[in-house]
C-alpha cells in the first residue's frame, strides 16, 4: 500500500526529502494499518482525542468542586426527552460550556464515534438555551465514552468491484418501462380542487 500511496502522491504533489511514511494522525484520529482477512486495511479511532478531551472535562468539574456522575451505560437516560426538560436555562457562562461540549462530541462522532450520534443530535438544537437538564445529558455522555472508549473504523483501500453495467441496465430498464412517461400521467390526472371550489 505505501508504494501505492507513494505513486500516487508523487504524482500530484512535490515531495521534500523523497521520503513518504504513513499519517499516524489525520485530523484528531489515530490511523493505523492492520491486517484483516489476508489483506491491509485502514483503521482509524478517536481513542486518544476521547481521552484527552475527558481528561480536560474532568479538570474543569474539579476545579469547581464538580465530578462526572458515574453510573452509567447508555449515552443518554433511556426515559429522557430534551424537548420536555423543565429545570432551569443555564447563566451565559455555562451556555458556552455547553455549545464548547457539544463541538468537542460532533468532532468525535465526524471521527468515528457515530454511536452518540442520535443523542448529540438531540442536545445539539439546544445550544442557543440550554438548561441544565441539557448539561447534565452531555455529561453522561462523556461518561459513556469514557466506559466505552474504543471503537474504530475499518476502510479497505481497494477499490471495490462494481459491476457498472448493472446500472446502466437500470437506466435502461426504467426507460424502456416508461416509468418517467407514467410518473407524468399520474401528476397529470390528479386533481386538487382549489378552497374556494369547497367540498
Amino acid at each position: 500500500m505505501t508504494s501505492y500511496v507513494s505513486a500516487m502522491t508523487r504524482q500530484y504533489y512535490e515531495v521534500q526529502r523523497q521520503q513518504i511514511v504513513e499519517p499516524e494522525f489525520y485530523l484528531r484520529a489515530r490511523l493505523k494499518k492492520k491486517q484483516l482477512d489476508n489483506r491491509y486495511v485502514l483503521t482509524m479511532t478517536s481513542h486518544d482525542y476521547v481521552k484527552n478531551a475527558i481528561a480536560n472535562i474532568e479538570e474543569q468539574l474539579n476545579s469547581k468542586g464538580m465530578r462526572l456522575p458515574t453510573r452509567v451505560s447508555t449515552p443518554m437516560a433511556s426515559r429522557y426527552h430534551p424537548e420536555t426538560n423543565s429545570s432551569n436555562e443555564l447563566p451565559s457562562g455555562e451556555i458556552t460550556t455547553f455549545q464548547e461540549y457539544i463541538g468537542i462530541l460532533r468532532c468525535a462522532i465526524e471521527i468515528d464515534r457515530v454511536d452518540i450520534l442520535t443523542e448529540v443530535s438531540m442536545l445539539s438544537a439546544y445550544q442557543a438555551s440550554p438548561r441544565e437538564g441539557h448539561l447534565e445529558q452531555v455529561y453522561r455522555i462523556f461518561v459513556y465514552l469514557k466506559k466505552k472508549p474504543k471503537l474504530t473504523l475499518y476502510f479497505d483501500p481497494q477499490e471495490p468491484g462494481i459491476d457498472h453495467a448493472w446500472f446502466e441496465g437500470v437506466a435502461l430498464m426504467f426507460s424502456k418501462n416508461n416509468t418517467v412517461t407514467l410518473m407524468n400521467r399520474c401528476l397529470e390526472s390528479t386533481y386538487f380542487p382549489s378552497q374556494e371550489e369547497g367540498p
